[in-house]
Formats: C-alpha cells, structure tokens, sequence
C-alpha cells in the first residue's frame, strides 16, 4: 500500500541579520531591530503552521561580528519551535574562525552544515536533508557531490547558498550548474544568494527555487 510522502517546509535566506543598513547611519539601530523582528516572524510561521523543517540557505547574518544579542535571539527564537531547522551558511555568513555557528549553545533541533555536503535523517519522518556550508567568502569548486545511492523512497531535500549559472559557467559564490540539479535525485533544492525570489523551477525530477530577501 503506497501511503503518501508529506513534509511541511518553510524555506527562507538572505536575511543579513546585524546588517545596519548603513546608507542611513541614523537608522542603523532601528534597521537591526526590524531585521530580526522579520526573523522572528518566520519563526513565529513555523509554530503557527506545525513546519516539520525550516530551511536557512544562507546570508542569516551579515557577517561574522554580528553582535552578540543578535545571535542569541536567534537561538531563543529557534529554539522554541517544534521545527528541524537547517541552516547552510553562505558567502557573508561562511564558517570562519570566528563564526557564531561555532558555538557549541545552539538549540538541539538546529543543525549547522559546517563544510561539505552532509546528509541528515530526520528521526520522525521518511525524510533526509543534505547541505553544505561555505567554509570562506568564495567557493570555487561544487560543493554538492550528491552520493548515487539517495533513497528515492524517502523525501529528500538540500539546502545550500549558491549561484545557478548555465552548463559549464563559472561563479565565486557556488556556481550550482543545470547538470547537478538535473542528476542530484533532490525534490527540492532550496537555495540562497540572488535576492529576488524565483517561482518553483523544475529539471530532471528536481524542483528548485530562490526564496529572496523575505
């Protein structure tokens, strides 16, 4: 008897959290606060509509000196949902020696992809999550060397920063060809990086989209 697959996703990105805005440098504090008050918003979704997994695909916050009550708001607010919560730092937010994600007090229900693809079962449903972190502010090389053995039984989804450029084009921030989607066996891929979000886009069995700024 073949019972339907469901999962609930909220997928979001480029939220440049501690981002000051600094066009007007009187507002900077002003800016900071309405940032996290839309990041709390999304937070506020996820309990609201039981998500099953929040997807953060890079650019949460502007840079690594991002302040101090900032990053622990943003572990409060997370670590309140009933939610898996994914994030996969990107070219502003990348995993350096300094980064918040190397804290060792985030929520239990939040995973941090620190480098290359990884893959996360999650425990209640017949879901897996694979993602990659940027490691510095420029990837070169494809961070999504999917495995040929991903369970098509099961739901999968990756959440990553990059650039999707034509077969055979080239970018400093992940370029993610037509190709790796295409052969990638994900069902959603939710990116980060271009502000302007896409409509759902599909190409081999792989539906893909850009979430925006929110």
């Amino acid at each position: 008897e073949m019972t339907m697959n469901k999962i609930k996703l909220l997928h979001c990105a480029d939220l440049h959290l501690g981002s000051d805005g600094s066009l007007i440098p009187e507002r900077a504090g002003e800016r900071k606060v309405e940032l996290l008050g839309t990041f709390r918003k999304i937070t506020n979704l996820c309990a609201e509509e039981a998500v099953d997994v929040l997807l953060i695909a890079g650019d949460l916050f502007e840079g690594s000196n991002v302040g101090v009550e900032t990053v622990a708001s943003v572990k409060a607010y997370l670590g309140e949902i009933p939610t898996w919560v994914f994030i996969a730092p990107g070219n502003h937010d990348y995993v350096g020696l300094d980064s918040p994600y190397l804290d060792k007090d985030w929520p239990d229900n939040v995973k941090i992809f620190k480098g290359g693809l990884e893959r996360v079962d999650l425990p209640d449903k017949a879901a897996v999550v694979y993602g990659a972190g940027f490691e510095s502010t420029y990837v070169k090389r494809s961070l999504l060397d999917f495995p040929e053995d991903v369970d098509g039984t099961k739901i999968n989804l990756c959440v990553v920063h990059g650039e999707v450029v034509s077969e055979g084009g080239e970018s400093n921030y992940h370029g993610i060809t037509p190709g790796i989607l295409a052969g990638s066996q994900m069902d959603y891929v939710a990116l980060g990086h271009i502000h302007k979000r896409t409509e759902l886009q599909t190409i081999g069995g792989t539906t893909y989209a850009y979430s925006g700024c929110p």
